[in-house]
């Protein structure tokens, strides 16, 4: 797969880097969810040992091959406003920030 720009192809190096040695991948859509809200939750999400990635859906894709962590099975969630939400430690620690802030605030699905 060709990227053109180097901002894209150090994007994709950055994330396969972090998805390497990690355990699960959330996706989340969150069109709607406020820059300020998305800030706090990735500081909840990174107080876990995890990393959020607002990133195109292509690039990652071409990460999670290249980490050898990419399943057909996940492509169709790959349309839309995605943030990925990587855990390397305790996955389950993620999931419940993920949780705990989609009970608050519903644009978060």
């Amino acid at each position: 797969f060709f990227m053109p720009n180097q901002k894209n192809q150090d994007i994709v190096n950055k994330l396969a880097e972090i998805l390497k040695d990690s355990n699960a991948v959330i996706l989340a859509e969150y069109a709607g969810v406020g820059a300020n809200d998305i800030n706090q939750l990735r500081a909840d999400v990174a107080s876990e040992g995890g990393f959020t990635e607002v990133s195109k859906n292509t690039l990652l894709k071409i990460a999670m091959e290249q980490a050898g962590k990419y399943n057909p099975d996940i492509q169709m969630f790959l349309t839309g406003q995605n943030a990925a939400f990587i855990s390397q430690k305790d996955a389950f620690a993620v999931l419940k920030k993920l949780y705990d802030f989609a009970g608050n605030n519903d644009k978060l699905v």
